[in-house]
């Protein structure tokens, strides 16, 4: 017989039937008080909450993940050209076929005549690619009191389709064909378009310089 009160050992087993509440059983408190529906219902509520906003911002962060990869890609995309020209001696030119896609060519003038004849141009490998966003090009041109600052109301969007960019043997940056260097004082500016928060979304081009940036007011600015 077990007296009240009594607490055994726990190196102690009890008799049979003496495991209640308030005993202990190898150094543990033995509780047959289960869990209540309610409790359960409020476990489950708060589980499902959270899985809900966690849900929401991994779909956020893929979506700026996926913007800020595309536009890494197109900069890694023209550095390398850049790269290729002055290392060849080289013309390379970055075509726009369509709105969603651009390639990357080099031209060797074989015969010297300045114009591009036959197989002088040729695509390179992996190429075309697409954006997977829609892109917006824009001339950015520096107007007073000329701070170097990108203002929305200096950009003048463009069709990109049709467009062409090209780097010569000593990595300056030309628009449009044939080639007519980037003035000093502007830029192209190619910006993707998406319902994200990306880090950057938009690349700067100048005559010397291939920036990314992130649009903000209406504007890309270099980060």
């Amino acid at each position: 017989m077990i007296e009240a009160g009594f607490i055994p050992p726990p190196d102690l087993p009890l008799p049979q039937g003496a495991v209640g509440r308030g005993c202990r059983r190898w150094g543990r408190y033995v509780n047959d008080k289960g869990v209540t529906l309610v409790e359960l219902l409020i476990v489950i509520g708060i589980i499902g909450i959270l899985a809900v906003a966690l849900g929401f911002s991994y779909v956020g962060w893929q979506g700026a993940y996926k913007v800020e990869s595309a536009v890494k890609q197109f900069q890694a995309d023209l550095m390398n050209a850049r790269a290729l020209a002055m290392q060849t001696n080289s013309t390379y030119r970055v075509e726009f076929p369509t709105a969603n896609s651009y390639a990357i060519k080099v031209w060797n003038d074989t015969n010297g005549n300045g114009i591009i004849d036959g197989v002088e141009l040729q695509v390179l490998p992996t190429f075309p690619k697409t954006f997977g966003y829609t892109p917006v090009m824009g001339i950015w041109t520096d107007a007073a009191p000329f701070d170097g600052i990108i203002q929305a109301t200096e950009v003048v969007t463009t069709p990109i389709a049709g467009t062409f960019l090209s780097f010569n043997s000593r990595g300056l940056i030309s628009y449009s064909w044939p080639p007519v260097l980037i003035d000093p004082a502007a830029a192209v500016i190619i910006s993707l378009t998406s319902t994200n928060t990306p880090d950057y979304d938009c690349v700067i081009i100048s005559q010397s310089r291939i920036n990314i940036g992130l649009t903000t007011g209406g504007a890309c600015h270099a980060k």
